[in-house]
């Protein structure tokens, strides 16, 4: 899922959303997470990920514009009908990515394997606030390690699936959000995500 499907989710907007739209979810949202309204653990990470999902709509929003000026400014310029190719520049080379953490010590693997061996029993029993005591210590103490991470990302999903059957919609869109910031290299769970707040959706429950 790319960055721009990733802002548009957390900040729960159509595919065609226009300005006001975009200024509303996030005035709104925005008024929700802010540190100083809110004490949840993750309400900083979670406004500084909204100021930058909302950055990045905008830019979309500011790309529509000039599209349509240039589509606008080619039929003026060029009534006949003939092709007009316009090519953008090509974008700044990615930097290199980071370099990969090292491997876990034997200590580090058998403290994961135990996190795991917990977290599956809490699943089996539903037990979701429980498991997300056990993954952020468990990411505490491995903060670098992508399988740590992908479930942290499962953890919050499924919480915040039980927070919807319990119809507690506005704490399950804080979990499905920060399911979101540790899926990235999960695609089911990107997938799952997606999902979920496609049938949200659906149901006007956003």
């Amino acid at each position: 899922m790319d960055e721009v499907t990733q802002a548009r989710l957390l900040l729960q907007l159509p595919l065609d959303f226009d300005e006001a739209q975009l200024k509303q979810q996030y005035r709104r949202q925005a008024k929700a997470l802010h540190p100083d309204r809110n004490d949840h653990p993750e309400a900083h990470t979670q406004f500084q990920e909204l100021m930058i999902a909302y950055e990045t709509l905008q830019q979309v929003l500011r790309d529509r514009a000039q599209a349509a000026s240039i589509k606008h400014s080619d039929a003026a310029d060029n009534p006949a009908g003939t092709r007009v190719t316009v090519t953008r520049r090509s974008s700044p080379t990615s930097a290199a990515p980071p370099p990969e953490p090292p491997p876990l010590t034997p200590e580090q693997q058998l403290l994961r394997r135990n996190a795991e061996v917990q977290l599956e029993d809490l699943r089996q029993k539903g037990q979701w606030v429980q498991a997300l005591l056990v993954v952020d210590e468990l990411l505490r103490a491995l903060p670098h390690d992508a399988r740590a991470r992908r479930l942290k990302g499962w953890v919050y999903f499924n919480y915040a699936q039980q927070l919807i059957a319990q119809n507690k919609i506005d704490r399950a869109r804080q979990y499905l959000k920060g399911a979101l910031k540790w899926a990235n290299s999960d695609a089911e769970l990107w997938r799952r995500i997606e999902a979920t707040y496609t049938q949200l959706e659906r149901r006007g429950r956003w």
